[in-house]
């Protein structure tokens, strides 16, 4: 009788290891395609219409801020360029290299129209 319940000991045992090895043979993503997978499936993830139109507006908002204020055309706005700032500048760039790119408006932008970002100026949409 000592038997059956040492078996079963042994058992559990090895399907839990079992379950680690299996773990430790999955493959794992760095961090930057762990990101793309990431903005992968929130690109695929169905959206309401509100979400839709947010992004849709931040979208258009960005892109005409960038069109207005990029005097050189190269799609990066400078702190002289954008006339935000200083401060308001330093919260959209990002990644603190200088400069803001379409991808940082859009975000400032979303997050504005969304109530958890500064305001930024409106552009005519007409």
């Amino acid at each position: 009788m000592s038997l059956v319940p040492g078996l079963a000991a042994i058992s559990g045992t090895l399907r839990g290891a079992a379950g680690l090895v299996r773990e430790f043979r999955r493959p794992r993503l760095n961090s930057a395609d762990f990101a793309e997978v990431l903005k992968e499936r929130i690109r695929q993830a169905p959206a309401s219409s509100a979400q839709e139109r947010q992004l849709q507006a931040a979208l258009v908002q960005s892109s005409r801020f960038l069109d207005w204020h990029d005097a050189n055309a190269d799609k990066l706005l400078t702190l002289e360029e954008s006339a935000l700032t200083t401060e308001l500048f330093e919260q959209l760039d990002l990644d603190s290299n200088g400069f803001l790119s379409a991808d940082e408006l859009k975000a400032g932008y979303l997050a504005a129209i969304n109530g958890r970002g500064p305001k930024l100026p409106l552009q005519d949409t007409e």
